[in-house]
Formats: C-alpha cells, sequence, structure tokens
C-alpha cells in the first residue's frame, strides 16, 4: 500500500530540515576551523570574529562561549575574570 500523503510530506519536511541542520552544522564546523587557524597565530580578533559567526548559527552553545572566553586577550590578562566568563558556560 502506497503511503499516504501526509507522510510523504512529513518525511519529506524532515529530510529537509536535517537537510538544513546539516548545512547549518557544516557552515558552524568551517567558522570553528577558521577561528583555530586564527587563534594558532595569535590574531584574537579575527578569531572572536569567526567564533561570533558560529554563535550566531548555533546560539548558546558551551563550547563556543568557552572559546571566546579563552580569545578575549581582555580575559586572559585578568584570570579573575577569565574564571568568571567559564564559571558562566558551566553555570549555562
Amino acid at each position: 500500500m502506497a503511503p499516504s500523503s501526509s507522510s510523504t510530506l512529513a518525511n519529506r519536511d524532515a529530510s529537509a530540515s536535517a537537510a538544513e541542520d546539516e548545512a547549518v552544522m557544516s557552515v558552524t564546523r568551517a567558522f570553528a576551523q577558521v577561528a583555530l587557524l586564527q587563534f594558532q597565530p595569535g590574531k584574537f580578533d579575527q578569531c572572536l570574529t569567526a567564533l561570533s559567526e558560529c554563535l550566531k548559527r548555533k546560539p548558546n552553545d558551551p563550547k563556543t562561549f568557552h572559546n571566546i572566553g579563552i580569545a578575549n586577550r581582555e580575559g586572559c590578562s585578568d584570570p579573575k575574570r577569565l574564571l568568571d566568563v567559564l564559571n558562566d558556560v558551566k553555570v549555562s
């Protein structure tokens, strides 16, 4: 028996949603890679720009908040501020 049109539409919507999620994740991974490549030679401003792009695509991601805290030079020069940022990530 052929599937009903409503189940076919539901399957198509689920497939489209999964493809869209994968596309967002792929772009997010690309920005994360750029952030890493900028962080390693000490290009922290460019790293933070790439991380902010990750955050736009994956809001409230604890790994991104953690990496922003590490890449933020003001936070790293003040150990208490860095610990506060990292603790905020842990609470979220």
